[in-house]
């Protein structure tokens, strides 16, 4: 009798992580359509945030754990933001992100234009002085969809 539980079981978790595995792939595809909506203006420039963003999912014993997150370095400056007065941003990064978005400022005071190295550190100070808005995108796509989430697991379990 405690094979045919244990059986019956395993049979459950792997309906259940099937279903997870299907609902994690749409969840992924709604967030990186989420990405490129964000307002004020989307969470992308090289595409590196949504192109590493992947999910796992993981046994823990009663319950299977769906988690999801992006490997790019910047990853946790998109979603937990930075506060003023931390550690200074590397300033390369910034002076590509500025070459590639063609910024051109130009000096108040003197109407000189600023070189791209220029404008990547009074960015790097601006980061430095106010920090970075948060921008929660995964979580918010859990809380906002978890009776999406509930019901497409459901579906799934009961086709």
């Amino acid at each position: 009798m405690r094979y045919e539980l244990d059986g019956i079981y395993a049979n459950c978790k792997v309906k259940a992580h099937e279903a997870l595995e299907t609902v994690g792939q749409l969840l992924k595809d709604r967030i990186i359509a989420d990405i490129e909506r964000y307002k004020p203006y989307p969470i992308v420039d090289t595409g590196a945030f949504r192109d590493q963003l992947d999910f796992v999912i993981t046994d823990e014993g009663d319950s299977l754990l769906l988690t999801m997150w992006s490997s790019a370095k910047h990853s946790k400056y998109v979603l937990f933001g930075s506060q003023y007065g931390s550690k200074m941003p590397p300033l390369e990064p910034l002076v590509a992100w500025v070459e590639r978005k063609k910024l051109n400022w130009c000096d108040q005071k003197t109407g000189k234009q600023l070189t791209p190295i220029q404008m990547a550190w009074a960015i790097r100070i601006k980061i430095h002085r106010d920090g970075i808005e948060e921008r929660p995108v995964l979580q918010n796509a859990f809380e906002t969809r978890k009776d999406w989430i509930r019901s497409a697991i459901s579906n799934y379990l009961n086709s």
